[in-house]
């Protein structure tokens, strides 16, 4: 009706021009025709109006969402058509982020410049100190196998009672992490485990070695994690982490075949740079969580990546397999890290404030063009 009465206005305005008539009519067929499209298709599609132009996203029902941060709010975006156990088609690149609107695309190039680096048997000085008979081969991490489908299991206690096993072991490749256990927590966090990325504290402590050991899966491989200075002091690190080397050789040692990859703590500032430039606030100056870090591990082997147990729509630091654990994240930038991978979120908002589950892009995906 609004669309009539514009183009009658046109027509008693300019009542004495043809080619106003002929404009006034032309405008309200073609109108009408699109309304009527628009009705047709309405169950499947989005129209979102730039300005003059009109573009479609393929987005499917009831999955309109909106980014919760940086100044994105209540934006519409495609997100890519969802993986399940039985289909696990790749995203056309139509269904790719909606540039036009938020380019989320580039917060994910600007991660990928904080490639992760791992200790090497070239990396100074270990190759100096008797160290690098016990680190891996300097290509031995670009060389792993890449997963279509990825799984990250946070520690929290909102998975328990979740049922959400079953979709969990779906996936090609899961990560875990510390000491999180699956044996008697199948249904809720599945069984499957392919990485388990621990902190140090687990090599150091022997409380943590045990239970760490209890909860390892022969097949996974390991990789392990120690803050250093922003300086990139590899030296000066080494000297204050000797307890985390000690034991690591140990480790080794007993167990050659899960000997830990040693992540480059250079990374994990590198990291948090790229967090505080998209976040308004100033953070903790304190490297990510263990939880953000095997994320961005994941985003180097994985095209997507589903993230459950992380951002979840209840705040606990409990963990499912121990409730009596809670561990204090304060002095970790938490928020900031979660709010950050919020924004690059691609599924659809019922499964990040319900079920807790986040996916996202890795950089092997066919949408991440950097």
């Amino acid at each position: 009706m609004v669309i009539v009465g514009i183009s009658s206005f046109a027509y008693n305005s300019s009542r004495k021009s043809k080619s106003w008539i002929r404009l006034a009519l032309l405008v309200t067929v073609v109108h009408l025709v699109l309304l009527v499209f628009i009705a047709q298709t309405s169950s499947n599609k989005t129209l979102l109006v730039l300005g003059n132009y009109y573009e479609w996203f393929n987005i499917g029902d009831n999955s309109s969402q909106s980014f919760g941060s940086f100044g994105t709010e209540n934006m519409q975006t495609p997100s890519r058509t969802s993986y399940n156990s039985s289909t696990r088609s790749v995203s056309s690149r139509t269904e790719c982020y909606n540039r036009v609107l938020y380019n989320s695309s580039e917060m994910v190039c600007t991660l990928r410049t904080a490639a992760l680096k791992i200790l090497d048997r070239q990396t100074s000085p270990f190759n100096k100190l008797g160290l690098s008979r016990y680190l891996p081969n300097g290509s031995a991490f670009l060389e792993m196998k890449t997963y279509k489908w990825c799984a990250v299991i946070g520690s929290s206690y909102f998975l328990l009672g979740s049922k959400l096993g079953k979709e969990i072991d779906s996936h090609d490749a899961v990560l875990r992490f510390n000491d999180a256990l699956v044996t008697g927590f199948e249904r809720d966090v599945g069984s499957k485990t392919t990485i388990r990325l621990i902190n140090s504290q687990m090599l150091v402590k022997k409380k943590k070695n045990a239970s760490l050991l209890k909860a390892l899966n022969v097949n996974s491989t390991l990789f392990v994690w120690k803050a250093g200075g922003r300086d990139e002091n590899l030296m000066k690190w080494y000297t204050v982490s000797k307890d985390m080397f000690n034991n690591y050789i140990k480790w080794c040692i007993h167990r050659p075949e899960q000997c830990p990859y040693v992540i480059n703590p250079s990374v994990l500032w590198k990291c948090w740079d790229i967090i505080q430039r998209y976040t308004k606030e100033r953070m903790k100056n304190i490297v990510p969580t263990t939880g953000f870090t095997g994320i961005h591990l994941m985003h180097h082997i994985c095209e997507s990546i589903d993230v459950y147990g992380y951002v979840t729509p209840t705040n606990t630091n409990c963990h499912y397999y121990d409730v009596h654990k809670c561990p204090r994240l304060a002095w970790h930038p938490v928020e900031a890290e979660k709010n950050f991978l919020k924004t690059l979120h691609v599924g659809n908002e019922n499964d990040l404030s319900v079920k807790g589950k986040l996916s996202l892009y890795g950089f092997h995906h066919d949408c991440v063009t950097c």
